[in-house]
């Protein structure tokens, strides 16, 4: 998943090493993308990991991030309502919070930074791993082929 919600919205600030902030007049990184939407729209995570931090926080209003192993950090502000902790595992599509308008935010949107390698990245651009596999009956399927032509194999 590149995006946080189950379907897209139009970005309202891109990633910018150098914005100027519309509330503070400064330019300023802009580390993420902001996306508008309706208040209280689910948050998902857009892959497996270990919730490192939610919680209330300044400028970022109620905010997560999501650990995804060693190389890449997910984060989400402005958020309306938590639904995570932090150390709880979550999974590709759990949901996360739902979206608002707190901290210094000049109106309903979600806030979205992928980092790699503590390193923040344009969310729209990064080259970020494929995570889409199989599941249900395809999964079944494919296992049970895998199981069948294995003994055929040859591993001299």
């Amino acid at each position: 998943m590149r995006f946080p919600t189950a379907r897209q919205f139009r970005v309202s600030s891109n990633f910018n090493p150098r914005r100027l902030n519309p509330v503070t007049g400064r330019v300023a990184p802009h580390r993420g993308v902001d996306f508008a939407m309706p208040q209280g729209t689910p948050v998902l995570s857009v892959g497996d990991g270990e919730v490192v931090v939610a919680k209330r926080s300044g400028a970022a209003g109620y905010y997560v991030a999501v650990r995804h192993g060693r190389t890449y950090t997910t984060r989400y502000m402005h958020l309306r309502k938590l639904l995570v902790k932090p150390g709880q595992k979550v999974k590709r599509g759990d949901r996360l919070a739902l979206s608002g308008n707190t901290g210094r935010s000049t109106g309903p949107h979600l806030h979205y930074e992928v980092w790699i390698n503590q390193q923040a990245v344009n969310p729209l651009t990064a080259k970020l791993p494929r995570t889409e596999g199989l599941s249900g009956s395809d999964r079944t399927d494919y296992l049970a082929q895998v199981k069948e032509v294995m003994p055929q194999l040859r591993f001299d």
